[in-house]
């Protein structure tokens, strides 16, 4: 699978590294200036910077840093995602083929998701993907992807492009779904929250009025108004207006039993671990829990 054989190249050549910095040989991009010596720490003050002290990471700017996020996080991200495929069954089951969009793609665990729904429901639809993400640091990682996907005849593309440039440059035609997964927060973290709107008109305008067929969106992310979660209707108000009919929406949620009211939007999944079997030497490398998060999703069915 999909999922094992990236985790697999990631793990070893994070290991190659020997504990050395991941950034370029005498020019640590730290920015205390000093490479902190944890990827984990580092990671968690990108995605917490609210929490995260002076002079820390803040972009994802180390090749190194992101072998150590595919193997932290891409069983967590491949289950949540595989959630929301296989709630959307129903809806896409019918799909003659999968043309996937994903929007920030980074490891690209909503494809690694997919292989892993099509298996469950014993399905050989052709699949091709199209993943957009700004930093080209991740081109490693997908040349593995793209040799698995060679020999599974998965049709696998990447760009790595602004995806606001990219749209205003291109359409991507005969998509079926699309994928914005931890985008949105990035965004927030970043101070660009006030684009999600572009971003919105920007995907209806370039994708989904050029569908040809029913489509799925999926957006799985922070389920905390403080990181964007309020903006995901957005996407919903563009769709509308660009004069498509909306089949559903709503809201689904991972309940991990300490969430206020206001996180549970929607109904919950009936889960409350990753169903699959990480190597124990992952999850101690990488602290690769097996355990939910508090994600939240909104789930848009176009007709």
């Amino acid at each position: 699978m999909l999922i094992d054989d990236v985790v697999h190249f990631c793990d070893e050549m994070f290991v190659s590294y020997n504990g050395k910095c991941g950034c370029e040989i005498g020019h640590c991009n730290h920015p205390s200036g000093l490479c902190s010596g944890s990827c984990y720490n580092c990671l968690y003050h990108i995605h917490y910077p609210d929490r995260a002290p002076e002079n820390s990471k803040k972009e994802y700017d180390c090749v190194k840093m992101l072998y150590h996020y595919v193997c932290q996080y891409s069983y967590l991200y491949t289950t949540e995602l595989l959630c929301a495929f296989e709630f959307e069954w129903d809806f896409i089951k019918d799909f003659l083929q999968y043309h996937i969009l994903s929007l920030g793609c980074g490891g690209c665990a909503d494809l690694m998701a997919f292989e892993n729904l099509l298996q469950i429901k014993g399905r050989l639809n052709p699949i091709s993907y199209i993943g957009i993400d700004i930093n080209p640091l991740w081109t490693p990682i997908h040349s593995r992807i793209q040799t698995y996907c060679d020999a599974e005849n998965i049709g696998y593309k990447t760009y790595y492009s602004d995806v606001f440039d990219f749209f205003k440059q291109h359409s991507v035609p005969d998509t079926n779904i699309v994928v914005i997964s931890y985008l949105i927060s990035y965004l927030y973290n970043t101070k660009q929250i006030g684009a999600i709107n572009t971003l919105a008109e920007l995907l209806a305008k370039q994708v989904v009025m050029h569908k040809g067929m029913p489509l799925l969106l999926i957006i799985n992310d922070v389920n905390s108004y403080k990181r964007g979660r309020n903006y995901f209707y957005l996407f919903e108000q563009a769709i509308q207006r660009s004069g498509l009919s909306i089949n559903k929406s709503l809201y689904k949620y991972f309940d991990t039993g300490s969430l206020y009211d206001g996180q549970k939007l929607g109904t919950p999944y009936d889960i409350v671990s990753v169903p699959f079997s990480i190597p124990r030497e992952i999850q101690l490398r990488y602290h690769a829990n097996k355990s939910i998060n508090s994600t939240v999703q909104f789930l848009v069915e176009v007709s």
